[in-house]
């Protein structure tokens, strides 16, 4: 089955602000969907189905979808990592293809910049491949 000429971005959204002090995590989840929502020209009575990756606050997509006050007819909280919001796009327009759903949203939101390892070695026995190239500066997402 082919999803080509089925399923379209509609609206997008990047939060404002990299270092959300005060800020909740589903917060900040909720404001994503409501200006990607905003851009679609959408509400979120349209959403019909919903994902986000396991770094969501809860049970994940489950919580979330509650706490934006979604309706979902379709939900996939899938976790591969760095990866897990890439898969969503084509894990939702396969979703919309098959008829499980006609508005996908999908939310991806962090607070990296407020807390985490101090600077130096991180907190682990195996050093990741990235460390020596983020370890002056900080994580960039």
């Amino acid at each position: 089955m082919s999803i080509k000429g089925k399923a379209y971005i509609a609206g997008i959204y990047e939060h404002p602000t990299r270092k959300a002090e005060g800020v909740s995590l589903p917060q900040l989840h909720a404001e994503v969907a409501r200006g990607a929502l905003l851009d679609a020209g959408l509400s979120i009575n349209d959403v019909d189905g919903y994902f986000c990756a396991g770094d969501a606050p809860g049970l994940g997509a489950l919580s979330m979808a509650e706490y934006l006050g979604l309706q979902p007819r379709h939900i996939d909280n899938t976790e591969t990592g760095g990866s897990s919001y890439l898969l969503h796009v084509n894990h939702a327009a396969q979703a919309i293809a098959a008829g499980k759903c006609k508005v996908a949203l999908i939310t991806l939101a962090g607070k990296p910049r407020t807390g985490g390892a101090p600077p130096g070695r991180p907190p682990m026995a195996v050093i990741p491949p990235d460390f020596t190239f983020e370890q002056p500066y900080g994580p960039t997402v």
